[in-house]
């Protein structure tokens, strides 16, 4: 309840004997709900929506790193050209090396429009359903951050 009213939302619960309980969560206009895939990398995490995800592949680390050093990343997959970016260096973090004690790392494949990328990451946590608002003006100008 407390989460819903930060949001600016209201919650109410309503019980009948024998029939059950119905809870009505309301929530602003200017929120959305979706799912998204959760990454790690190093002791953050990131939200990217699945509607932008094409698939997730499972890349050995040797070859990956032999992608990622290249003239220009890529990875070919289903007929189509991802340019590989770790999410570290999109973010505008330190990539490092890729984990040694990972034989395989996730590899999101992500399109929108006419843009192909294969995103890396440390670590695939799952999905989940993420509410979604407007970000300040702050921070509505960082690339990659909605």
């Amino acid at each position: 309840a407390n989460e819903v009213k930060k949001l600016g939302g209201s919650l109410l619960m309503e019980t009948q004997a024998g029939k059950g309980s119905r809870f009505m969560i309301r929530l602003p206009l200017s929120l959305s709900v979706g799912h998204a895939v959760i990454l790690r990398v190093g002791d953050e995490q990131y939200a990217l929506p699945m509607p932008t995800i094409e698939g997730v592949v499972r890349i050995p680390r040797e070859e990956l790193q032999q992608h990622l050093l290249s003239q220009e990343p890529s990875y070919l997959y289903g007929g189509y050209k991802y340019r590989l970016q770790h999410l570290a260096s999109f973010v505008g973090l330190d990539a490092g090396p890729l984990p040694e004690e990972e034989p395989t790392l996730p590899v999101v494949l992500v399109r929108a429009g006419e843009l192909s990328t294969g995103v890396v990451a440390e670590e695939m946590l799952g999905t989940r359903e993420i509410v979604v608002k407007p970000v300040g003006p702050q921070i509505a100008g960082i690339r990659g951050v909605s």
